[in-house]
């Protein structure tokens, strides 16, 4: 997938977009940027981090991923690059959870149409993880409808075997 349809992406969910002279980006943030795609190392031309802050006032901060030589502070990505990343790559722990999980699950490819109606499962999920809802229902429709007009997006839901799509809270065992 191209930057521009990231960006594209983006815009279509409501984020404020422009383009620099190396890359895309978008306004996570009232007062942050985040360069697209969020995973590509730019480096940037010397002042481009000027222009970028002169043409948005308001914005206090970017983050995007250079070389470790460059300017700003450390972060890190992780990438598996291992093309023979499967099941029995996984440490014995993590292989037994999964193949738990599979057995009691099917992954399959859902519309985005599906995917737009499972919002109530995504603020489940994160507040069984304790994490605060990222999105409203209307974010989430906008979200869904933004992926299903563009090319390279797709969804994928977890389903109890026989189809059924339902929430099940358990603790799983060690």
């Amino acid at each position: 997938m191209n930057t521009e349809t990231f960006a594209e992406f983006y815009r279509r969910c409501g984020y404020a977009t422009f383009r620099s002279a190396s890359t895309c980006w978008y306004k996570a943030h009232p007062l942050f940027l985040m360069s697209l795609p969020r995973h590509s190392e730019l480096s940037l031309a010397p002042g481009e981090m000027d222009g970028v802050f002169d043409a948005n006032r308001s914005v206090l901060g970017a983050r995007y991923f250079g070389p470790a030589s460059g300017p700003g502070r450390a972060s890190f990505l992780i990438v598996c690059r291992d093309k023979e990343y499967d099941l029995p790559t996984l440490g014995h722990k993590a292989r037994n959870q999964t193949r738990h999980g599979l057995r009691h699950c099917e992954v399959r490819p859902v519309s985005w149409q599906e995917a737009a109606g499972a919002h109530d499962l995504q603020r489940e999920t994160c507040i069984r993880q304790g994490r605060k809802p990222e999105f409203t229902t209307r974010q989430w429709s906008r979200l869904c409808e933004a992926a299903a007009s563009l090319p390279g997006f797709e969804a994928r839901g977890a389903f109890t075997k026989g189809g059924q799509a339902r929430l099940q809270r358990r603790d799983w065992p060690e």
